[in-house]
């Protein structure tokens, strides 16, 4: 089974070993983890790219073949992770996060925001904000002391599977690094 984000996040991991490779003085596997890079790079963008939707889908496995969907999420790991060739194709992926169509699947985690904030907040952290201050506050209007699995509204029956979940601590987070400048 092939996962369009966890390649691009696969593609980022060879790219650190290849640094690591060089920074130790090994530059035969410093070559070997750049090609596989490239290689998978070259995979992604030949099987996983539909050019008649001109979207990357979600995946592929060898009971049911190439995915018929794709998703927000896909598209912002694989532009995160920087594991797109083709600049047009990039393109098009930035314009599935920003103008997502209505069969795109969407993001309703605050898990999955922490990626997508990640690279608004290369563009325009204003946006990251805002929706911090929506999002999270839907759910303090519930009088919700812990961060709920799914946004309210995501769900057409009740608001969230589960109400208690550590990736609240995003908006910390982004305010420390971007608003406040705090690196570690």
């Amino acid at each position: 089974c092939v996962v369009s984000g966890q390649q691009a996040i696969l593609v980022h991991c060879f790219r650190i070993c290849a640094e690591y490779a060089t920074d130790r003085g090994d530059h035969e596997r410093a070559k070997k983890y750049t090609k596989t890079s490239q290689k998978l790079m070259e995979y992604i963008d030949m099987v996983l790219w539909d050019e008649k939707q001109q979207v990357f889908l979600d995946g592929w496995s060898p009971e049911h073949g190439l995915s018929k969907t794709h998703s927000v999420q896909t598209h912002s790991l694989m532009i995160l992770y920087d594991a797109i060739m083709d600049p047009s194709k990039k393109k098009s992926a930035q314009d599935i996060i920003d103008n997502p169509r209505e069969d795109t699947i969407q993001s309703g985690s605050p898990f999955f925001l922490f990626y997508i904030y990640e690279l608004w907040a290369k563009r325009d952290l204003s946006k990251v904000l805002e929706d911090i201050r929506e999002r999270w506050q839907g759910m303090m209007r519930y009088n919700c002391t812990t961060c709920w699995e799914v946004f309210p509204g995501f769900y057409e029956v009740g608001r969230t599977r589960s109400y208690c979940h550590s990736w609240s601590a995003s908006p910390v987070y982004f305010f420390g690094k971007y608003v406040l400048g705090i690196h570690p």
